[in-house]
């Protein structure tokens, strides 16, 4: 595949994994501030049923930026291979550029900081039930 091609298809990759964490910080956002406002303490099956849908959403959600991410990984690596073999003609700083990963351990700080907000609002909801 042409370079030109590599690097349409990952910033279609990139568009759609900003997307998904776009969708993801208006529920959070939008979650956290009802949660915060609501100045009544939830009935137990409220935050039973509250949790058990923004965990699924928060599973579904986590699991289609991984496999996302997993593309932009493979993607970027037939980048570096075509930088590897490009004509020496190219610019030496770009030929740089095309060999480093655009975020080195995207996939751990996705994670982390994922479940460190899933959880985070899983306990103000919990909070708001007690």
């Amino acid at each position: 595949m042409p370079l030109k091609d590599l690097l349409d298809l990952l910033e279609k990759l990139e568009t759609r994994v900003n997307s998904y964490w776009n969708f993801y910080s208006i529920v959070i956002f939008a979650s956290a501030g009802w949660l915060i406002t609501k100045n009544i303490a939830l009935a137990p099956q409220a935050v039973t049923s509250m949790a058990v849908g923004l965990s699924a959403f928060f599973i579904v959600n986590l699991s289609v930026i991984h496999f996302a991410e997993r593309r932009i990984a493979a993607v970027e690596d037939e980048v570096r291979l075509c930088a590897t073999t490009a004509a020496p003609a190219s610019s030496p700083l770009f030929l740089r550029h095309l060999k480093r990963l655009s975020i080195p351990h995207r996939s751990l700080y996705t994670l982390v900081f994922h479940l460190v907000i899933d959880l985070s609002l899983l306990a103000l909801l919990c909070l708001k039930g007690a």
